[in-house]
């Protein structure tokens, strides 16, 4: 699934939700059947190699598919990214392409990585990026598609582990920082860090919502790119993985209420569940005292990842 889309099975948040997809899904939800005179289609410059959003009757090159559309864009961002960086495809994916990538983090030494379910979705091969610029191959060990959740196991050591903190409630106002690798127009080389606030359960819209139990709310801006990495919490430790991001327009049709910067991750319930269930290692560690947003984003750094979605 490379394309924005709505869906999240079972729950009607799938008519107000944005999966964080990837950064292929970089192309625009849009309106209309590719080729119908009066919809809104992507269209292909194949001599500029670039993806636009127009009607029908003023593409000049090819209509494609949203999948494909994202699919060019993601190529095109990463081999600008590549040419920033000087780096080279690794050996293992020199007759795939790079379809989509997002963010993970590491929980164990051997080299496990955890990451939503969706970035690694119909991929033929995954690598795992550290936040030193090293990319390997990673295989997919165990997957949870309900939760969107997937562990990868890295052919590297880890450059460190991630601790988890104990399953968090939904209190409002509690600080907490996103750390991964959001995609607004390219792909970005370092890992960011977003700040934010926990949304208490008492919102009015949210409840409207009826999100699924396993979604713990955000104050906080995420971006495709952004989808499997770790939230933290002022002390450095993971309460969530970043899962989705609200769609403003969808929300503000159903209920009438303009919402912007929601964003919302994973419950470490549903987490530890999944590991438990397919024995995979983790540390879990009690809060400690909180930290300069610095120190604890070069605290995060190490283990942090890119995951890349290779066709």
């Amino acid at each position: 699934m490379m394309t924005a889309t709505t869906r999240l099975s079972g729950s009607s948040a799938a008519l107000s939700l944005a999966v964080l997809l990837s950064a292929a899904s970089l192309g625009v939800a849009v309106a209309g059947e590719p080729g119908s005179n009066g919809a809104v289609v992507h269209c292909y410059d194949a001599k500029r190699n670039v993806v636009t959003v127009s009607t029908a009757t003023k593409c000049k090159g090819e209509v494609v598919s949203a999948e494909r559309a994202a699919e060019i864009k993601a190529e095109r961002a990463a081999r600008i990214r590549a040419a920033m960086s000087g780096k080279k495809v690794p050996k293992a994916f020199a007759e795939k392409r790079r379809a989509g990538i997002g963010s993970g983090f590491f929980i164990s030494k051997a080299g496990h990585v955890v990451t939503n379910y969706h970035v690694i979705d119909g991929c033929k091969a995954v690598a795992i990026e550290t936040t030193t610029g090293k990319e390997v191959p990673a295989v997919v060990i165990a997957t949870d598609k309900r939760h969107d959740l997937a562990v990868l196991k890295a052919k590297i050591a880890a450059p460190a582990i991630a601790v988890f903190r104990s399953p968090t409630t939904n209190d409002a106002g509690k600080d907490l920082f996103v750390v991964g690798y959001p995609v607004k127009t390219i792909p970005v080389i370092k890992p960011q860090l977003t700040a934010g606030k926990t949304m208490g359960s008492d919102d009015k819209t949210m409840r409207e919502l009826k999100l699924p139990p396993w979604f713990v709310r955000m104050n906080a801006f995420v971006y495709p790119g952004n989808s499997g990495g770790p939230v933290l919490d002022a002390s450095g430790g993971v309460f969530g993985v970043v899962v989705a991001q609200i769609n403003t327009v969808k929300v503000f049709e159903k209920t009438g209420d303009l919402k912007r910067g929601v964003g919302f991750a994973i419950d470490n319930a549903y987490v530890f569940r999944f590991l438990d269930k397919h024995n995979i290692p983790y540390r879990k560690e009690t809060a400690g005292e909180p930290m300069a947003e610095a120190d604890l984003f070069a605290v995060a750094k190490p283990f942090v990842a890119r995951t890349g979605c290779w066709k």
